[in-house]
């Protein structure tokens, strides 16, 4: 089984983090659910086969040479130690410290997780959750915080069966069920987020769920359900014309249709090009006198 934050638990393993109990600890300072035994061995063979000796040796003894960062890229780590002692940098301390950041804000870590597993494009990501949230986010942030602690791209179906079963809050549970089976306008919409609904794609459903409705009372064939069969015919008629109209529109060629429906009772006058020039005169010689006054 894979877990999204695998090289987390990587990452501790190379601190001389190894015990079950601690490794646990440390998860939960960032709120990420319990690891098992398997999840740690696992990531223990891992470095075991792709590192050399040397390496494995230097992790033991805790030295932490130049090469030794070298080491850590090739199991993907270099940007969790550029944050550690001597290879901290201004830029590798500012990067870090914000994708650590995520994890202290509960509502914004589920919705770039949640977002994460639908697909969205990481600027389009940083340019929404950054204006919802009033957090400074980058692409970069969140592809590092993707790569760390959120990756879904080793994720299978089976997979997210068994990591959604280890997540507590019922909330975050629901929406990544939705973020696995629902449309992303959908999610963004759960978030909070300006989302582009697909207008013909809504009114299909309306139509076939419409059309449907109508069938099943159809079939019955009671004076009740004769009744109200022909009321959801009038709702069918409705969306068929509505679909017509709006299958290729997006959400914005809606709003805009939608506003040229309305009928006003009265209209307005725009003002001549004169009227304007004498209000702006009258304006003028008003302020002039309140001067001399």
């Amino acid at each position: 089984m894979a877990l999204p934050y695998d090289c987390y638990i990587r990452f501790l393993i190379t601190k001389g983090i190894d015990d079950l109990g601690e490794i646990n600890r440390e998860l939960a300072v960032l709120d990420l659910p319990e690891a098992t035994s398997f999840d740690v061995k696992k990531q223990s063979q891992l470095i075991d086969k792709y590192l050399p000796q040397d390496a494995r040796t230097a992790i033991d003894a805790k030295h932490y040479t130049p090469q030794f960062l070298e080491w850590m890229a090739m199991i993907d780590l270099a940007k969790l130690w550029e944050y550690e002692g001597s290879y901290r940098t201004q830029d590798s301390v500012r990067l870090m410290r914000a994708v650590y950041d995520i994890h202290y804000d509960p509502r914004l870590r589920v919705a770039i997780n949640a977002l994460l597993i639908k697909g969205t494009s990481r600027a389009v990501m940083a340019r929404k959750l950054s204006a919802k949230h009033s957090a400074d986010l980058s692409e970069e942030i969140i592809n590092v915080y993707a790569e760390t602690f959120f990756d879904c791209s080793k994720m299978r179906r089976a997979d997210w069966r068994k990591y959604i079963s280890r997540v507590e809050n019922q909330d975050e549970v629901r929406l990544y069920f939705a973020a696995l089976t629902e449309d992303a306008y959908l999610i963004e919409t759960e978030l909070g987020l300006d989302a582009q609904a697909p207008v013909g794609n809504m009114l299909q459903f309306m139509l076939v769920k419409s059309f449907q409705k109508v069938k099943d009372l159809c079939d019955v064939g009671t004076p009740d359900t004769d009744k109200e069969s022909r009321n959801w015919m009038k709702h069918c008629l409705t969306v068929i014309e509505k679909y017509d109209k709006y299958k290729s529109s997006d959400m914005d060629d809606f709003k805009s249709n939608l506003q040229l429906e309305f009928r006003y009772d009265e209209g307005y006058e725009i003002p001549a090009a004169q009227d304007s020039a004498e209000f702006r005169q009258a304006m003028a010689d008003a302020a002039t006198n309140e001067k001399k006054t």
